[in-house]
């Protein structure tokens, strides 16, 4: 067996790895910019029915609304 067929799948796998990992379409606000332009607020706590997206500066939450939706089957 030559090399070029044993090292052949090894290498397809590291190519193909980078690919395979989730990414976040939309990347997580970092600034009171960024977190208005995602529809958030910056908020002191993230109570119900508000729910975190990223972070303003100074630690504090960027909280979106969202309306809890409810698992049913048909």
């Amino acid at each position: 067996i030559s090399v070029q067929l044993v090292l052949f799948p090894f290498l397809l796998l590291f190519f193909c790895a980078g690919f395979t990992q989730d990414k976040p379409s939309i990347p997580k606000p970092t600034n009171v910019i960024e977190c208005i332009r995602a529809g958030g607020i910056c908020f002191g706590r993230c109570l119900s029915p508000f729910r975190p997206i990223g972070t303003c500066n100074f630690r504090v939450p960027c909280c979106k609304f969202s309306i809890p939706q409810e698992n049913t089957l048909l």
